[in-house]
């Protein structure tokens, strides 16, 4: 009987030891992003999502209000909606909220966040639900975890209301040029947001005039009544688009080719690539298909 107190004892104290020698975690939302988070890739697969340059670039020069302007597909809502995804699991009590411009981005935002959610460890997913297995929505578009008393919710522009009587620490939205009056759901976004919350707002360009237009180029400008910080990032400066040439292949450039070229350093396969979706672009009868490029 001795002995198994002993024992019992030596291993308690064992474990007493490995409790106190075990390292204190350090939260790094950048690395546990990319170490943790998965998302569908455009090859069809699901993988951990690691920073394209021009998502590197952002991090590193991000705000608390951040107004972007960007070509398609450069990465900004999944980084970000990751970004806020990571603040929800990693911390008490904050409200993330991200908007989008139709109900079919919408349903594909929310579909990102249930993949950073099913690919979590099981124990992250323990923590946060109080030992279950399974969280408790509000509703479809919804994560709520009992654990840290967290939330994120993915909605529509002018289809959900949006931050009357409430507080809401993180907001992303998607596609702002493209909303139906803006103005009217910013309005009660940026009262519901605290002074320390964050909110970023990210869209291709669509029009002049608009509050997305206004909206940036005052942060552009440096207005002084402007709290944003504008972000422009270019179609040459993603690494994806380019076409490869063929052997022997030599481009001649038209002037406005070569202006990019000479000014922007843009290579022969970037040339390449621009035409080709220049020339895959919808006629249209009050633009372009150049115009068309250079607004999509």
């Amino acid at each position: 009987m001795a002995n198994v107190l002993l024992a019992n004892i030596h291993n308690r104290i064992k474990e007493q030891a490995k409790v106190k020698n075990t390292p204190k975690w350090v939260r790094d939302p950048k690395s546990y992003i990319q170490n943790n988070l998965y998302i569908r890739t455009k090859r069809k697969t699901v993988e951990l999502l690691k920073f394209n340059p021009i998502q590197e670039r952002f991090w590193e020069s991000k705000t608390k209000k951040d107004i972007i302007l960007k070509p398609r597909q450069l990465g900004f809502s999944t980084l970000t909606l990751a970004r806020f995804f990571e603040c929800v699991i990693n911390e008490e009590n904050v409200t993330a909220v991200v908007i989008a411009h139709d109900a079919e981005s919408t349903q594909k935002l929310f579909k990102t966040v249930q993949l950073m959610y099913e690919r979590l460890p099981e124990s992250k997913k323990e923590q946060l639900n109080n030992g279950k297995k399974r969280p408790k929505y509000g509703n479809r578009k919804e994560y709520y975890f009992t654990g840290n008393n967290s939330t994120i919710y993915v909605g529509t522009a002018g289809a959900d209301k949006f931050g009357r009587g409430q507080t809401i620490n993180y907001v992303l939205c998607s596609e702002v040029a493209f909303w139906d009056k803006p103005e009217d759901i910013m309005m009660g976004l940026l009262e519901a947001v605290p002074a320390d919350g964050e909110i970023v707002i990210e869209s291709t360009a669509n029009g002049v005039g608009t509050y997305y237009y206004d909206t940036y180029f005052e942060a552009k400008r440096g207005d002084a009544n402007t709290e944003w910080t504008s972000h422009f990032y270019a179609w040459y400066e993603h690494p994806e688009y380019k076409t490869p040439l063929h052997p022997g292949e030599v481009l001649t450039y038209d002037a406005e080719e070569q202006e990019l070229v000479d000014k922007y350093g843009v290579t022969p396969e970037q040339i390449k690539w621009r035409r080709r979706k220049i020339a895959s672009m919808p006629k249209k009868a009050d633009r372009s298909k150049e115009d068309s490029f250079r607004q999509e």
